[in-house]
C-alpha cells in the first residue's frame, strides 16, 4: 500500500535511523526508495548496507546529480510502486504506529487529497514541541483524525511536517509534483495545492519526530536567514496568485478558511520588513505581489501605504530601531531576573 521516499543529501550520520524507523513499522511499508542527490558523505553506502528485517520492506537506491530536494522527492514519486507515497526526510524518523494510523485514517475517509498526523520537534534525542490539529479541528470531533480544514488550523501554528504526509500517487502526480528549484517552503507549495484541490485529514497525535538539530535544517533559515535576506518567496507569489483568482469568486469551504490565512501571511511578511527597517524589501513586496489590487485587512492597506509614501521612511526607521531596541532591552532585562 505504502511507498516510502527518503530525499537524502549530506545526511549519512542519520539516514540509518530514518530507514530503522519505516521497519519498526506496525503495518509494514511495501518498499523504500531513498533518492540519493548527489551525497559525498558516505549516505548512500549506508543504505547500499542496509539490510531490513525478514519481512521488511525492500530497500531501492536512486542515484542522481545533486538537484535539489524537489527533484529527489519527485523521482522518487515516479519510481513508487505502490498507491500511496510516504515522505520521510533522512535525519527525521516515525513512530512505530504512523503508518498504521494513515492506513485506519484511508480506509474510514477515502478519497482524500492529503493524509497525515502531527509531529514533534526534537533536539539531541530531547523533545522540545508537540505540533497538529487538535480534536475540536477534526470534523466530527473524532479523536482518532479525520477530515480537517487545512487552512484554518495552519492560521494557529504549522499541523504537519515533510515528514508526516501521506499522498495518493495519483494525486500528487495530478498537481505536478514538487516544485523544482525552490529551495524554500517547497513542501507547503505541494500540501497547499492538494488542500485546494480536496479533502486533507490527519490524525492529531505526534507520530514523526522532525530533528532540529540536524545541521542545515530549513528551520535555521527561517530563523536567520529569512530575516536578514527578506527575498520573495515562491509561496509568497502562490498566495498572492491564488488570492487574485478568488477575488469575486462564489464562496466555498476551501476559498473561505484560505482567504484569511493567504492575507495574513502576507500581511506579516510585509510588517516583518518594516519592523526591521527593510523598506526597500516592503516596496518591492507590495509592487512585486501586487498586493494593493488584493483584498487585505488594515495592517496590509497600512504597509501599502507605507511602501507608497517614500517621505514618511527616514522617520518610521528611527521609530522602529527604537521599538526593537527597547523589546531586546526588556528581553535582557527579562534574562537578568530569572538568572
Amino acid at each position: 500500500m505504502f511507498t516510502v521516499v527518503i530525499p537524502l543529501f549530506q545526511k549519512g550520520p542519520y539516514v540509518r535511523r530514518a530507514l530503522e524507523s519505516v521497519c519498526a513499522q506496525t503495518v509494514p511499508a511495501a518498499e523504500i526508495i531513498v533518492v540519493n542527490d548527489g551525497s559525498t558523505d558516505g549516505g548512500d553506502e549506508v543504505v547500499r548496507a542496509f539490510v531490513p528485517p525478514a519481512g521488511g520492506p525492500c530497500v531501492r537506491v536512486i542515484d542522481q546529480p545533486n538537484r535539489g530536494v524537489s527533484s529527489a522527492r519527485n523521482a522518487g514519486i515516479a519510481a513508487a510502486s505502490q498507491p500511496y507515497v510516504a515522505f520521510l526526510d533522512a535525519d527525521d524518523r516515525w513512530m512505530p504506529e504512523f503508518l498504521a494510523r494513515v492506513r485506519d485514517l484511508i480506509a474510514r475517509c477515502p478519497g482524500a487529497m492529503l493524509y497525515g498526523s502531527g509531529f514533534i520537534t526534537s533536539r539531541d534525542g530531547r523533545e522540545l514541541r508537540r505540533y497538529g490539529v487538535v480534536p475540536a479541528e477534526i470534523e466530527g470531533g473524532d479523536p482518532r483524525g479525520g477530515r480537517v480544514d487545512f487552512f484554518r488550523g495552519l492560521v494557529r501554528e504549522p499541523v504537519v511536517s515533510a515528514s508526516s504526509m501521506v499522498v495518493p500517487k495519483a494525486a500528487i502526480e495530478r498537481v505536478g509534483g514538487f516544485p523544482e528549484g525552490v529551495t524554500h517552503g517547497e513542501d507547503f507549495l505541494v500540501w497547499a495545492k492538494l488542500a485546494l484541490a480536496g479533502p486533507v485529514v490527519l490524525a492529531p497525535e505526534p507520530l514523526a519526530d522532525y530533528d532540529v538539530g540536524v545541521p542545515g535544517q530549513a528551520v535555521a533559515y527561517w530563523q536567520r536567514g529569512y530575516r536578514t535576506e527578506f527575498t520573495i518567496l515562491a509561496h509568497h507569489r502562490f498566495l498572492a496568485d491564488e488570492l487574485r483568482k478568488r477575488a469575486g469568486s462564489p464562496a466555498d469551504p476551501l476559498t473561505d478558511s484560505f482567504t484569511p490565512y493567504a492575507v495574513g501571511q502576507l500581511e506579516t511578511a510585509a510588517l516583518q520588513r518594516l519592523y526591521w527597517g527593510k523598506l526597500q524589501a516592503l516596496a518591492a513586496f507590495v509592487q512585486e505581489l501586487g498586493l494593493e489590487s488584493l483584498p487585505l485587512g488594515r495592517r496590509g492597506r497600512l504597509a501599502c501605504w507605507i511602501a507608497r509614501h517614500r517621505i514618511v521612511w527616514p522617520p518610521l526607521a528611527t521609530m522602529v530601531a527604537v521599538v526593537r531596541l527597547c523589546r531586546e532591552s526588556l528581553k535582557c532585562c527579562r534574562r537578568a531576573a530569572v538568572a
